[in-house]
């Protein structure tokens, strides 16, 4: 290991979570989307962006699309010009 360098446990994403879940509901995730430009990973993005389009949950998770219904969630006009370029969409 050199200064700089990181360890992935996961090939696709780097995430977080909370130190302690103090709630009565589901606890969170935070999937921070830095992952390597390669071709597995394009071709990934391509499913991830119509399930980010319909509000669905990420294509390798459990189908329960939860966001759905979701009033307020995240779209296409909530994206900035890097996000929409980092998403496939320009």
């Amino acid at each position: 290991m050199q200064p700089g360098d990181t360890v992935w446990w996961h090939p696709d994403t780097i995430h977080a979570v909370e130190d302690k879940h103090n709630g009565t509901e589901y606890s969170n995730v935070l999937f921070i989307g830095a992952a390597p430009d390669c071709g597995k990973n394009r071709t990934f993005l391509a499913k991830q962006r119509t399930a980010f389009l319909n509000g669905e949950s990420c294509p390798d998770f459990a189908p329960e699309h939860h966001e759905k219904s979701y009033a307020g969630r995240a779209t296409l006009d909530d994206l900035t010009e890097l996000g929409r370029h980092q998403m496939g969409f320009e």
